[in-house]
């Protein structure tokens, strides 16, 4: 699979909320926050190459979960399944999920802490390819006016669109060409990510025409200073992969 798969996190514990998920996005996977079961027959319809890890321990009784996640299986057969919980212990219960339910994606015992349920589910993540075929994860922000670029280049500034923005760099246009040379340096450019913004330089590595507009492709070149940069720019795509998704389901 090229494009990899959604990872989609049902009822989330806040030990999963406030730092699994961001472990799992800074190691470029897709995930997401689902805050209502209901939700579910939807999302395995609609991505049934996705990886659901389901939080137990809470709106159903054992029984009715079991009950439930059969049914998504019968659903889609190949659903891959996961397992959180914080209360579960038992190994015969576990054993249950896994041998009875055809779980194949783990069940996490959150007791275990942070550290390793992040490198239990980063195992089972890369163990099932779910980055597919890419390296670093994408957004397409082509119809936001709100991301956008600048920078000033032969004494003159420069504005431009980004449409597509990934940890390691982005493509944009531009309404007046700056006419960038292949390799080309540009230091100092500031982009504007939603309410975000964030200064680095760039590599022009090429560029390629769209209908009489030329679409630059930037990477990011980081001062040591502004490392932690990259970080926030998978927060944003984090939150706006987030953001579009709510709007799908709602």
């Amino acid at each position: 699979m090229f494009e990899g798969k959604k990872v989609f996190f049902i009822l989330p514990h806040e030990i999963v909320r406030e730092h699994i998920v961001s472990i799992l996005s800074e190691n470029e996977y897709e995930v997401y926050i689902i805050n209502d079961q209901r939700k579910l027959d939807t999302l395995v319809q609609r991505y049934p190459d996705s990886i659901l890890y389901i939080n137990i321990d809470g709106t159903l009784t054992e029984i009715e979960w079991k009950r439930y996640i059969k049914s998504l299986k019968d659903q889609v057969p190949d659903l891959q399944v996961g397992i959180l919980s914080g209360r579960i212990t038992d190994q015969d219960v576990v054993n249950s999920y896994i041998m009875d339910l055809g779980v194949n994606c783990g069940f996490i015992q959150l007791r275990q802490g942070v550290k390793d349920c992040a490198n239990h589910m980063l195992k089972v993540l890369e163990a099932n390819e779910a980055k597919g075929r890419r390296k670093y994860l994408r957004y397409s922000c082509i119809h936001n006016d709100q991301i956008t670029l600048n920078f000033s280049y032969m004494a003159q500034q420069y504005l431009g669109s980004i449409l597509d923005v990934s940890s390691v760099g982005l493509s944009c246009r531009f309404e007046d060409d700056p006419l960038l040379s292949r390799n080309e340096l540009i230091p100092d450019v500031q982009l504007r990510l939603g309410g975000i913004l964030l200064t680095t330089d760039c590599v022009n590595i090429g560029s390629r025409d769209d209908h009489g507009t030329q679409i630059y492709v930037f990477l990011f070149r980081f001062a040591p200073a502004r490392i932690a940069q990259r970080s926030k720019i998978r927060n944003f795509i984090h939150k706006s992969l987030q953001k579009d998704l709510d709007n799908e389901l709602s």
